[in-house]
């Protein structure tokens, strides 16, 4: 029996526990992230048909999934309020607030307290160095989760809360 040739340089699986993720926009997440999926990328298909069968071919745009991260609440309520003061400015609840948004734009475009920031997830090897990195651009979150009390609980179970982004494009690249 002929022994295969095409062995792995790596024998190690990617482990769900190393990974950093950071937004520049809002440093309290990081400490407190306990999970997110990596989004999916899909490119739609166009069916054309022939007399005999119908063959898939593939279209033209990438789409991505949104981007959903979940975190511990911490007591003070600051990586919560980072996020939720984000989508009220967003949503310009008054103006006041989105103006602020928009001057800071203006003012400092690479500080990361406009409408949009950097998000920033590494994904680490098996001896907790980078490995990889993917990089969201022009992020924003346009949904976070309610906060759920519940004082029926024989444990305490801490609050987490989940927030939802898009951006344009993220780049995965070997570091």
């Amino acid at each position: 029996m002929a022994i295969l040739q095409d062995q792995p340089t790596n024998p190690n699986f990617l482990s769900p526990l190393n990974f950093r993720f950071s937004i520049r926009r809002t440093p309290n997440i990081t400490y407190f992230l306990t999970g997110l999926s990596s989004p999916s990328l899909e490119v739609p298909f166009v069916n054309t048909s022939n007399p005999f069968i119908t063959i898939p071919q593939p279209g033209d745009h990438i789409t991505y999934s949104d981007l959903i991260i979940k975190f511990k609440v911490d007591e003070d309520l600051k990586n919560y309020l980072e996020i939720h003061d984000w989508i009220r400015a967003l949503g310009k609840p008054n103006f006041s607030e989105y103006k602020a948004l928009i001057d800071n734009e203006k003012t400092n475009p690479i500080n990361d307290t406009g409408r949009f920031s950097e998000l920033s997830l590494m994904i680490l090897n098996s001896a907790h160095g980078s490995n990889y990195e993917m990089v969201f651009e022009t992020a924003f979150p346009y949904n976070i989760s309610g906060l759920e009390f519940d004082s029926s609980k024989e444990t305490v179970d801490y609050i987490e809360a989940t927030a939802a982004f898009k951006y344009i494009k993220y780049e995965l690249k070997q570091i």
